[in-house]
């Protein structure tokens, strides 16, 4: 009997490997296909119009990267405003979290204007034996084979050693794999496929820029619009969903033109459109030079602003990129600014996040995880309260987000990553003592959406949504909704935390004051969850992260009246575990045990409870460690910490 059951799991892990190999293929072949269907083009729209596929436009280079409307789209890289402060300074060696992280053993990819300059001194092992850069294309965007400035510029702001130190990285001992972004989805796929390049994050300091070298402006419906581009960013993320790609928003601020959304907002291009991404807009900051402190934050004019067409939260988080000092080609350095500046800004501190997290947790984050982080931490600006569309979620934060990951260790925070079935719920208690402002944050990587492209899908707001996660905060009966954008044709962009959000996958509840007592978080999906494999059926994994409620403390909270009653044993128990209490409540009672994680490891409703109730759990099969048996009955709950031995 056996046997067969052992034939049987064999035979469907067989059916499910080779339906994700089919997957995985099947969107190679389209990018494959897609990335030769442009090409073709392109170079028929030369040969037809005696058109050169390269220019220099601005002081900057150009190259057509498609042809729609029978048009040129030209694609430049985005440096005129760059990346000052995330507080990275705290994580790196002599930082006042005592971390003293570098970045060591991680590798960055760069897709940029073409190879980085290998033995420029700030790419140098720690150890002076080599270079830390390995490029994979010998050519630049211009055709050359001369080493980029740009894509130099770039890969030190993420990582220079800080020979000089007013050019030092935020992960001073990371290395990197370099690409030029000809063709850079199919790129991105082989990166993620080779098994010897371990690379979680990349950096894309480039886009399709408002205005053309031609003197024209792409067509009005491009703004804001979910692209095919940005579908198949959204489609690489999700078959590998511990990658995470880094956009540059681009620099279009004080570019004008017809048909947006509302002046002065809705540029963001292509690729900067997709929902699985993390898309940096550029602040300028004024800095105490004695003590680091940041004085003051305000948006560079230049940065790109947001929302999607469909009113996602876009960009969504701010770096800072206003003069920045960072390696060259031949040897040298140079001051640029821009959203190229604020990204790597951005992807070399994410790199420390994660290096703190896999030395607390042996792991690194899912990509959706590390983005609820970061943007569940980021610093609000000081004009809108919650996101906008120029800020997203406010500053990176990286002090916040490395304490946090401490305090989810001790119990004084709680960083997760679940799985939610088709049609299931998950919920967990937690209680929060006054004086503590309470954030609960989702992210998840969805499944890509249907990509549009015609003048007929102007300001499009359908909703690119595939699994639609919704996150709940209930204390009392009072519920609390996640901060989602508003529109008005008339006076622009708002914000609100009382409605439903049906658009984003970073929902993110705040309550600044809460009351303190006992708190339900619950999490759901709206329709069907469409899933990765059809033999096994719809399920999302997602990130949660929460803050300001004391997990390890509410261990030993009881709100039950007749708590008192309630008796577990054996506790450390090593197979079973019993537990028995009296109420004289007639209602359904929720037995739950969480994990460390928050995971919930056992679940079992009784109905209509009313006197004594006397039940087992067996918990041979779950790992060693602490957990917690959280019983609700009514409005109230108990909470004991369980040892397995």
């Amino acid at each position: 009997m056996n046997f067969f059951k052992s034939q049987i799991t064999f035979f469907l892990s067989f059916i499910i490997a080779i339906n994700a190999y089919s997957q995985t293929s099947t969107l190679k072949q389209r990018v494959k296909n897609d990335e030769l269907s442009r090409e073709k083009k392109i170079n028929t729209y030369i040969a037809q119009n005696n058109v050169q596929k390269r220019v220099i436009y601005n002081g900057k280079t150009h190259v057509i990267c498609d042809i729609v409307d029978n048009k040129p789209i030209y694609k430049s890289l985005d440096n005129e405003t760059g990346a000052l402060v995330t507080k990275a300074n705290h994580l790196q060696v002599g930082g006042s979290l005592g971390l003293d992280l570098q970045g060591t053993g991680i590798t960055v990819g760069v897709f940029d204007g073409g190879p980085v300059q290998t033995d420029h001194v700030e790419f140098q092992n720690s150890d002076d034996t080599g270079t830390r850069v390995t490029n994979y294309d010998s050519n630049n965007i211009d055709g050359n084979t001369n080493d980029d400035d740009h894509a130099t510029h770039v890969s030190g702001t993420i990582g220079a050693i800080g020979d000089n130190e007013q050019a030092k990285g935020m992960a001073t001992d990371v290395s990197f794999i370099t690409y030029n972004f000809f063709s850079d989805k199919g790129k991105m796929i082989g990166v993620q496929d080779n098994s010897e390049l371990d690379v979680f994050l990349s950096n894309h300091s480039y886009g399709v820029s408002i205005n053309q070298p031609n003197g024209n402006q792409i067509a009005a419906w491009n703004m804001g619009a979910y692209t095919s581009g940005a579908a198949q960013v959204d489609a690489i993320a999700r078959d590998y969903p511990y990658y995470l790609m880094v956009y540059s928003a681009g620099n279009s601020g004080t570019v004008n033109y017809e048909g947006g959304l509302y002046s002065g907002y809705d540029k963001l291009t292509g690729d900067k459109n997709a929902k699985n991404s993390l898309v940096v807009a550029n602040a300028n900051a004024l800095v105490n030079a004695f003590t680091g402190e940041v004085i003051s934050i305000a948006m560079n004019g230049s940065s790109s602003q947001g929302p999607t067409d469909d009113l996602r939260i876009k960009p969504d988080i701010t770096g800072y990129g206003s003069g920045v000092l960072s390696p060259v080609s031949g040897g040298t350095y140079a001051v640029y600014s821009g959203t190229s500046m604020s990204a790597p800004n951005v992807t070399g501190t994410l790199v420390l996040i994660q290096d703190h997290y896999k030395n607390v947790n042996e792991d690194i984050m899912k990509s959706a995880t590390l983005k609820a982080l970061v943007c569940h931490t980021a610093e609000d600006d000081e004009i809108t309260i919650g996101p906008d569309p120029k800020y997203g979620w406010g500053v990176l934060d990286a002090k916040k987000s490395a304490e946090l990951i401490t305090d989810n260790s001790n119990g004084n925070a709680l960083i997760s990553e679940l799985t939610l079935e088709n049609e299931g719920t998950f919920e967990m208690d937690f209680s929060v003592s006054s004086g503590q402002k309470l954030v609960a944050t989702i992210a998840w990587t969805d499944a890509p959406g249907a990509a549009v492209s015609g003048s007929e899908y102007l300001n499009d707001p359908t909703p690119k949504l595939v699994n639609d996660l919704d996150i709940r905060l209930v204390k009392d009966g009072t519920t609390y909704f996640p901060w989602s954008l508003v529109y008005d044709s008339a006076s622009g962009f708002s914000n609100t935390n009382t409605v439903d959000n049906f658009v984003d996958n970073v929902e993110k509840i705040e309550i600044e004051t809460p009351d303190p007592g006992n708190y339900t978080l619950i999490v759901t999906h709206k329709g069907t969850i469409e899933g990765d494999n059809p033999f096994v059926g719809g399920n999302q994994d997602f990130g949660l992260v929460i803050s300001g409620a004391n997990f390890q403390s509410s261990l030993g909270i009881s709100s039950f009246d007749d708590a008192n009653n309630l008796m577990i044993w054996p506790n450390p128990a090593n197979d079973i575990l019993n537990y028995s209490f009296i109420s004289s409540t007639d209602s359904n009672a929720i037995i739950n045990l969480y994990d460390s994680q928050g995971r919930v490891v056992y679940k079992k409703t009784k109905n209509s409870i009313i006197n004594n109730v006397t039940e087992n759990i067996d918990i041979s099969n779950l790992s060693s460690g602490f957990y917690i048996l959280s019983i609700r009955h009514g409005k109230s709950i108990i909470r004991k910490k369980i040892i397995k031995n």
